[in-house]
Order: C-alpha cells, then sequence, then structure tokens
C-alpha cells in the first residue's frame, strides 16, 4: 500500500465548500480515472462496485477551514499500488476541471509508503524530472514495520481521533434508530475490530497474513460489548455531511442532475480498554493506512491513533 498526497491551489469562487470533503475529492479522483485512464477502474474496484475499493480518499480533517490551499491524499492498495505514476498523471490532467465551480492547480505531490518518508513527485504545479521512487517491497516492509511496533503489555487506553465522519453501522441501525434518534450509535471495540480485519483480508491479504490474522477470524463476543469510554475532550457526537451524486444517464430521460444525500456519520474521539492482545493493537495500527467503516471512498472512516 501508498499513500499519494498533494496540495491544490483553490482559486475564488461564489459556492462555498462542504464541511466534508470526501464526496468532492471523491468525485475529482474517480472522475480522472474515468476520463483519463479508464483502464484502470477494474484495477481500483477489482471486485465490483458492492465490493471494497482498492483506494480510500483522505480528506482534510472535517470542519477545517480552506481558503486558498487544500491538501488530500489518496491510499492505494494491493495492485493499484503499482498504478501511482498514470494515477498522478490523470490527476494534473483533471486538475482543468474545476471543483465546486472554482479553479484548482496541484502545486505540490508526494509518495509515501509506511514507515518511510515521503518522496517528492511535484513542485510549482511540475512533475519531477527524477527517476521513479524505489518503493520497498510490501514483504519487507510489513516485516520490518512489525517489528519496530513497541510492546503491548503497558498499553491501556486505545484513542482513535477521527479525522473524517466513521459510518460503521448495520442497516437495521440506519433505518430504525438513525430516525428515531437522530444519531447513529457508537460501535463497539469488537465491531472496530472486525470491520478493520475485513479490509485488511480484501485490500492487502499480504499483510493479513504477516500480522497473524486468520482467514475467518472476527472479534471475541467479550470484545463486541466493549463500549467507547467518553472523551472530556472532545466526545464522539453524531455528524451529517452532504453528497451530490449524479444518477446514470438514461437515454430515454432527461439529462441527469445532481442530487443532494444527506449522509450520517459519527465524529470527534472514540477511546476504548486496551487488551495485551498483540492482533487487536495491530489491527488498529494499520487500521490508520487501511480505514474502518463504510465510504471509505468518499473520505469516511480516516483517523489516528494513540494508544497509552
Amino acid at each position: 500500500m501508498l499513500m499519494l498526497s498533494f496540495e491544490m491551489a483553490i482559486g475564488d469562487g461564489n459556492h462555498s465548500l462542504p464541511a466534508h470533503l470526501g464526496g468532492v475529492l471523491h468525485g475529482f479522483f474517480e472522475g480522472a480515472v474515468k476520463e483519463q485512464a479508464p483502464h484502470l477502474l477494474p484495477v481500483l474496484r477489482p471486485g465490483g462496485d458492492n465490493k471494497s475499493a482498492h483506494f480510500m480518499i483522505l480528506s482534510p480533517p472535517m470542519g477545517q477551514a480552506i481558503e486558498h490551499l487544500l491538501r488530500f491524499g489518496v491510499m492505494l492498495y494491493g495492485v493499484a499500488a503499482e498504478a501511482w505514476p498514470v494515477l498522478v498523471r490523470a490527476l494534473v490532467v483533471q486538475q482543468l476541471q474545476q471543483i465546486n465551480n472554482r479553479n484548482v492547480r496541484i502545486r505540490l505531490a508526494w509518495l509515501q509508503q509506511p514507515g518511510n518518508p515521503a518522496q517528492a513527485l511535484m513542485a510549482h504545479g511540475r512533475l519531477l524530472d527524477v527517476s521513479p521512487p524505489i518503493l520497498e517491497a510490501p514483504g519487507t516492509l510489513y516485516r520490518r514495520i512489525y517489528a519496530e511496533q513497541p510492546p503491548t503489555s503497558a498499553r491501556r487506553i486505545h484513542t482513535l481521533t477521527f479525522r473524517s465522519p466513521l459510518l460503521l453501522a448495520s442497516r437495521k441501525a440506519q433505518r430504525d434508530r438513525l430516525p428515531a434518534t437522530g444519531a447513529l450509535p457508537c460501535p463497539t471495540l469488537g465491531s472496530l475490530l472486525d470491520s478493520i480485519a475485513q479490509r485488511m483480508r480484501e485490500l492487502e491479504p499480504g499483510l493479513a497474513e504477516m500480522t497473524g490474522l486468520p482467514p475467518a477470524w472476527i472479534a471475541t463476543k467479550a470484545c463486541r460489548s466493549i463500549e467507547a469510554l467518553t472523551s472530556a475532550a472532545d466526545p464522539a457526537r453524531p455528524v451529517n455531511w452532504d453528497y451530490f451524486s449524479t444518477p446514470r444517464a438514461n437515454a430515454a430521460a432527461p439529462p441527469p442532475t445532481h442530487r443532494r444525500l444527506r449522509l450520517p456519520g459519527i465524529g470527534g474521539v472514540l477511546s476504548y480498554p486496551a487488551s495485551n492482545d498483540e492482533l487487536e493493537h495491530a489491527l488498529l495500527y494499520w487500521g490508520q493506512w487501511l480505514g474502518v467503516g463504510q465510504k471509505t471512498t468518499m473520505g469516511c472512516g480516516s483517523y489516528v491513533l494513540t494508544t497509552c
């Protein structure tokens, strides 16, 4: 897996940017692929639309003020990571399009693998004429990072600070509880671990093997009962964000129009008691790169982990 990071200059305009930019950046990225590199669509979505996509949008923290600079990232997994040179060029061409009717220009770009320093790909709006960065083989990379993880025996609390909305709830909870209470239930530790484990098996099976994740592993019943602790500084809270979708065109119908979808999520900090289980710690660590929950291609489920 690897991360592409971009710094984009964004012009003035009459249309304000939404609080959560995941949907906007999702459209910008997938639009670039569809128009500039359509042959990569099966690589990014090898299982089709209903399976985990092999990319994740990393949007700015929800609610962060965006004036003239927008920084975002794209995580690439498995074979999709090998296509990074084509994707970078596709995004450079795509910047000729506008975002929310505002002109944009990519100024800087970097490439980074977990545990390694970032390598510059663009400067002052131009692709650098340098040799392609040498990527560390995934097996070697994962072994090194896994070996460098500190011991877990002294750790007592996992703190997950969500940079973007978390959507991790059953269809029943979304259908029944959300209309009744206006909020989704906070996930248990077990449900977080299950989601990350599933994504690891689908997106980075080599990493799953390296961390000792069994093929059919699920969290224990006891782990599923561990509720989130309340953070006094930034407690978890319900959030709603807008996504403007374009229905598929139909030759017999008028031109498609944008539809505004109001999507739910959870923001803020989720903290959980930590055990000495190494797999628990490994899943939460790698979840920072893999994401958790649903709508990760729209920037959801991104967090920073602090375990102490």
